[in-house]
């Protein structure tokens, strides 16, 4: 598993954890809804289970369920005003 990023992310990622008491916890990559486009996806802390990959290649830890992974594969999450953009690496916009 790849979670593609760049430092800015990471450093807003490490700050919203500590804000947030889950300095020890890793930041799960999940699906949270569908579209018009297609799913929609997030972030949320959490621990690491069985069921889990694991990117340590960052700063931070990102975790998504294997099914879940081996279904829509590599993920891009970078840092959107206040908040972060969670995208599949690859994706186009669609719509109406």
């Amino acid at each position: 598993m790849k979670i593609k990023t760049d430092q800015a992310t990471i450093d807003a990622l490490k700050v919203a954890m500590k804000e947030m008491d889950g300095e020890n916890k890793k930041i799960r990559v999940l699906m949270v809804g569908m579209g018009w486009g297609g799913p929609r996806y997030g972030i949320a802390l959490d621990e690491l289970k069985d069921t889990d990959y694991l990117d340590a290649s960052n700063d931070v830890h990102f975790i998504m369920d294997k099914d879940e992974y081996d279904e829509v594969g590599d993920m891009e999450i970078i840092k959107a005003g206040d908040g972060f953009s969670v995208m599949k690496i690859g994706a186009t916009g669609s719509g109406c």
